[in-house]
């Protein structure tokens, strides 16, 4: 039942590809204040529980070690929150589409700039475990192959398609990206993307 839409606005997931979700997208929105800041904050404000004790953990001291937040008093309000609560072992994100593509965007955008070399299966996995957020009408896996070319993590000889291309692009330091990206910008071969 993974990555299945129990019904709008619920997508059950791994506990640990929630811990990640949240620690990375905190990750990239904690010191933006952008839509990403309040669209990752609104989402923990709904679905903080269904962190594991250790992902709890592991994002308080995050938050608490980051110098500048966007938002500050909302960090700290979760984090109050963290500190004291009753674990969901649902698995199933509540939040709605909206704030979950956003959730995803802004783990992903973390995730590219890591030199974990497992991140790229792990979003290959996501492609397949979770096709309606990466795969829906609002063209993330797009936005997302755009966002692997702009990092300069696709070689120069990858063709793009439709993907926009932008100058001074220079050659990655190894391919890693290359089958996710030909995931995200050739789409779902069956084209039963939900919204």
């Amino acid at each position: 039942m993974m990555g299945v839409d129990l019904k709008p606005g619920r997508l059950a997931m791994r506990q640990d590809d929630i811990d990640h979700l949240f620690l990375s997208a905190v990750g990239y929105a904690i010191g933006r204040g952008t839509y990403a800041t309040e669209g990752v904050l609104d989402a923990l404000d709904l679905d903080y529980r269904l962190l594991s004790p250790e992902g709890a953990n592991r994002l308080i001291r995050f938050i608490n070690g980051f110098e500048r937040p966007a938002s500050p008093a909302r960090w700290h309000a979760l984090t109050r929150r963290l500190a004291d609560y009753e674990h969901d072992p649902s698995c199933v994100l509540t939040v709605n589409n909206v704030d979950r593509r956003i959730v995803f965007f802004s783990a992903f955008r973390y995730d590219i700039t890591s030199d974990d070399p497992q991140m790229p299966k792990l979003w290959e996995r996501w492609a397949n475990d979770y096709p309606q957020v990466v795969y829906g009408r609002d063209h993330w896996n797009l936005l997302s192959a755009r966002d692997l070319v702009w990092e300069n993590l696709i070689p120069l000889n990858e063709p793009l398609k439709t993907i926009q291309n932008i100058g001074g692009r220079v050659k990655p330091a190894d391919d890693r990206w290359v089958p996710l990206f030909r995931m995200l910008r050739d789409g779902r071969p069956d084209d039963k993307a939900e919204a």
